[in-house]
């Protein structure tokens, strides 16, 4: 999973997101449309 450039999590009323997020450093693209966050998860600041 080190080798995760795009992340979609649209749709799945998601609250929170884990902290190992962070650990993906290839990471470029995250879609967290249309879930229930009150405020961008603090892994993607």
């Amino acid at each position: 999973m080190q080798n995760l450039d795009v992340l979609n999590v649209k749709g799945n009323h998601l609250s929170s997101l884990p902290q190992e997020l962070s650990e993906l450093e290839i990471l470029s693209v995250v879609n967290i449309a249309n879930n229930d966050f009150k405020e961008l998860p603090e892994v993607l600041t």
